[in-house]
């Protein structure tokens, strides 16, 4: 049986000390900590010192929202389109970084293959964790409208995507019908399984990309399969990747720790046990009492681990119950 594990997350910035950070990733193997997420900018010498300290090393990539791209790129048509025909390349959703690629655009996917290409041949890296490989949120968890002003009760079109020309013509040929010609499109079933299968798809060609080079693929995904599936159309549960780290945040949902365990019960019933299934922990939300309890409410759940949000939130007492549950 696989061993109940804990991973973190790091943004990484280039000054990073060698030294130092070789010091910290000590401690925390010491403390029971099994892996990290490196974010983009990390320097070599530290994925070497988080190696070299006893730690699995994932490189996390943010993979359709991409600002990067919006800044770096002249290529604007690469991105999503709203239901009101508005480009989130010309003015982006909720966040000015919610800047996303369209998975159906011919040029996206050859360009995601050669830099996934290029993140596996990373030395000291065990995997690539894919982050933000979804459409953007059509309805925010609840918790979170209120901070823009906002009810979401219903998918509304300014924050319904993608309704390009290339996602019209592919839907077409598929399915023989014009998205925009149907009154109520947001509630057409297969437009609904069209744009699942669009991600799905970037996921699974990315995955055969990253595979042979003998990574692991994991990948942070929505709270539960039904969750990801109407508000970002994440069809996790049938992706071909080693693991998921579903976003178990609950204060974003107005929900007690218990909430946690329960979706984890949710993704488990459907991946039977095929999938493992790490619980998502955001630090904010929770006192160490909470952090205590939480862990073990999803190891009695059958999840295989926990990963937590994030490495800059890890106080002492928060490692001290981490070394308790771990080692």
């Amino acid at each position: 049986m696989r061993k109940f594990q804990s991973y973190i997350w790091l943004t990484c910035n280039p000054d990073m000390d060698y030294d130092e950070w070789k010091k910290k990733f000590v401690y925390a193997k010491e403390h029971g900590l099994t892996g990290i997420f490196l974010s983009k900018s990390v320097p070599d010498s530290i994925i070497t010192a988080a190696k070299e300290a006893g730690l699995e090393t994932h490189l996390w990539r943010m993979m359709m929202a991409r600002p990067d791209l919006h800044r770096e790129l002249e290529r604007t048509d690469w991105f999503m389109v709203n239901r009101n025909g508005v480009s989130c390349a010309e003015d982006a959703p909720y966040v000015n970084y919610y800047r996303w690629l369209c998975p159906n655009h011919p040029d996206v996917l050859p360009y995601l293959k050669d830099e996934m290409e290029q993140l596996a041949k990373t030395k000291d890296v065990d995997g690539i964790h894919f982050d933000y490989i979804r459409y953007p949120d059509v309805i925010l968890p609840v918790g979170l409208q209120p901070k823009y002003n906002l009810v979401q009760d219903e998918e509304m079109p300014e924050f319904d995507f993608c309704y390009c020309e290339h996602c019209r013509s592919n839907f077409k040929k598929k399915y023989g019908k014009d998205i925009l010609s149907i009154h109520f499109p947001e509630k057409d079933k297969e437009w609904r399984q069209f744009r699942l299968d669009s991600i799905s798809d970037i996921v699974n060609e990315l995955s055969a990309v990253i595979k042979p080079f003998n990574k692991l693929v994991t990948a942070a995904v929505f709270p539960t399969p039904e969750n990801a599936r109407s508000c970002v159309r994440q069809d996790w549960v049938n992706w071909d990747v080693d693991a998921v780290y579903p976003m178990l945040y609950h204060g974003f949902y107005n929900e007690s720790i218990e909430w946690i365990g329960s979706g984890i019960s949710l993704g488990i019933d459907e991946t039977r046990l095929k999938l493992p299934i790490f619980a998502g922990l955001y630090l904010n939300d929770l006192k160490p009492e909470e952090f205590k309890l939480v862990i073990k409410i999803v190891k009695a759940k059958y999840a295989s681990g926990i990963s937590i949000f994030n490495w800059n939130d890890m106080r002492p007492e928060f490692w001290k119950i981490l070394k308790e549950q771990f080692i």
